[in-house]
């Protein structure tokens, strides 16, 4: 009997896929034209955003273009890059720029392009609870309910709030995801700015600030780190980020796993070079030569310990994280550039009442994670295992590859070929050849749960 209050009930998908990021934006992409997988993904949003209030007009992707959404795995696939520039015609345009550098916001307009092309999402769709039962899930969104074998959760992360300032948040205290929000309605004129982190977020928007011809009173810059440290971004870095690395990183022990993290941390979290040297020569510019009134605070390892409103100002007391003393600094508006955090959403606690934490969670080779139910009924985790695939879990990097080796997985054979690089630093990878289980992953159940 069919049930005509909740149509999608009448079908039980293959796969659907909860969030629509750029993690799921390119398994939808690469499901596109399988016939024979019924997906369907699912976004609480009105249409495909990414990190829209942080696209500032001078922000530049970290990533090759050509790391899109398909390439890697599928280059002849409708939706690269290049076919988004060939669908425009300024192809011939882009490539006269002699430059392999774009705009975040050109990679957006290319990403809701593919959004707008895919024909297997639904937008509005806010996921409120899964049930499972009978060996399918049931997905409960505001307005209808879904049936699916296997889901794909790719909620994305959210932002990193200190502990002192949660309580603060204000129109004048926010976190950058809402900088391009608020700017337009904060005078910013003879008053004093403290941007709080180091990283390229907090520097795109310390750049930001500088191109604007605010005429602060003051400008403050605090970071945690030893200095405004760079993004390692040379040849060999970018060796972390291939797929021969992640099969070695997951066959490290904790420890190292751990270890490796944090000496990797700057090939993603540093800042650019090109905007490290702009900020210098601009501060340089506004100090020595134009002599303008503006002070320049720019503070490394130091930390906010607590914050105060005193009338229309911010008292925050300072740590230095070297000597242990703390001084007080005043500010007009603060802005968090404290970066993000993988928080499992909500919808996942039906399923699993006693998980708190992502790292809770083991995961299999094929990025789902282990659960009683598996693998008749998988759930896969996009962009929330760091600590158990490596630093580039959370980048754009390998975003084909990654949702290749799913849906190999889904379809239990090998769809694509998932051995896709040959590492030059071989020493540190020999396990790679000896050992790579990505091809291997839909052949038998013992290899799965390796």
């Amino acid at each position: 009997m069919k049930n005509n209050i909740f149509p999608h009930l009448n079908t039980t998908y293959d796969v659907v896929g909860i969030g629509m990021g750029p993690f799921n934006l390119s398994l939808a992409a690469l499901l596109d034209e399988m016939n024979n997988v019924h997906a369907l993904f699912l976004e609480k949003k009105k249409y495909f955003s990414w990190h829209n209030n942080m696209l500032l007009d001078n922000a530049m992707l970290q990533v090759h273009y050509l790391k899109d959404l398909v390439t890697l795995i599928d280059p002849t696939n409708k939706f690269s890059f290049l076919s988004y520039l060939a669908s425009e015609k300024r192809m011939c345009q882009f490539l006269n720029r002699k430059t392999n550098s774009i705009s975040r916001n050109e990679f957006n307009q290319y990403y809701q392009w593919v959004a707008s092309n895919v024909k297997n999402v639904k937008f509005e769709e806010n996921v409120k609870k899964i049930i499972y039962h009978d060996r399918k899930f049931s997905i409960l969104s505001e307005n209808s309910i879904f049936s699916a074998k296997n889901i794909v959760i790719g909620t994305g992360t959210s932002p990193h709030i200190p502990p002192c300032f949660l309580d603060a948040l204000s129109d004048t205290i926010m976190h950058n995801s809402e900088y391009m929000n608020k700017k337009p309605h904060i005078d910013f004129s003879k008053k004093t700015v403290m941007v709080i982190g180091g990283g390229q977020s907090g520097a795109e928007i310390i750049h930001d600030i500088l191109s604007s011809n605010h005429q602060l009173s003051k400008l403050i810059w605090i970071s945690r780190r030893s200095h405004f440290r760079p993004l390692e971004d040379d040849c060999f870095s970018n060796e972390f980020y291939t797929a021969s690395y992640v099969n070695y990183f997951m066959n490290l022990p904790k420890k190292s796993k751990e270890k490796n993290l944090i000496e990797q941390k700057f090939t993603s979290d540093g800042i650019t070079q090109q905007l490290s040297d702009h900020i210098y020569n601009k501060i340089y510019e506004m100090k020595f030569i134009n002599k303008l009134r503006t002070q320049f605070t720019l503070l490394i390892r130091h930390s906010p310990k607590q914050i105060k409103k005193m009338r229309n100002k911010y008292e925050i007391d300072i740590l230095n994280l070297d000597t242990n003393d703390d001084f007080i600094e005043t500010a007009d508006i603060v802005i968090l550039a404290t970066g993000y955090e993988y928080r499992l959403p909500s919808f996942i606690y039906g399923l699993f009442p006693d998980i708190k934490n992502v790292r809770e969670f083991e995961f299999n080779r094929d990025f789902s994670i282990q659960w009683e139910h598996h693998p008749h009924n998988k759930i896969f985790i996009q962009n929330g295992s760091k600590h158990q695939f490596g630093v580039s879990d959370s980048n754009l990097s390998l975003l084909p590859w990654r949702n290749a080796i799913i849906i190999n997985s889904l379809l239990n054979k090998q769809v694509y070929d998932v051995d896709i690089d040959q590492p030059i630093v071989s020493n540190a990878y020999s396990s790679y050849e000896k050992n790579n289980v990505f091809n291997k992953i839909h052949s038998t159940q013992r290899e799965i749960y390796v």
